[in-house]
């Protein structure tokens, strides 16, 4: 990150907690609300799928050990 922005952020988390104006705050706050990408939107439905396959082994206890899984992996070393 370039020490310009760097400085522009400073200046601007200075500013914020100098405010006083609800307005101003809420006008911020809907622009934080607007910009910020949920990562979770970002991906394919197959990536999503993926994930709720995941999520479901591990609520019905289909886990292996990080331990477990590198003793197979070791082999290949």
């Amino acid at each position: 990150m370039s020490t310009h922005i760097l400085q522009e952020k400073l200046e601007l988390i200075q500013w914020v907690s100098t405010l006083e104006d609800g307005t101003i705050i809420k006008k911020l706050i809907k622009l934080r609300n607007e910009t910020t990408k949920d990562w979770w939107d970002e991906l394919s439905d197959d990536e999503k799928a993926e994930i709720q396959i995941g999520l479901k082994q591990i609520e019905q206890g289909e886990i292996v050990i990080h331990e477990e899984v590198m003793k197979v992996f070791d082999k290949w070393k």
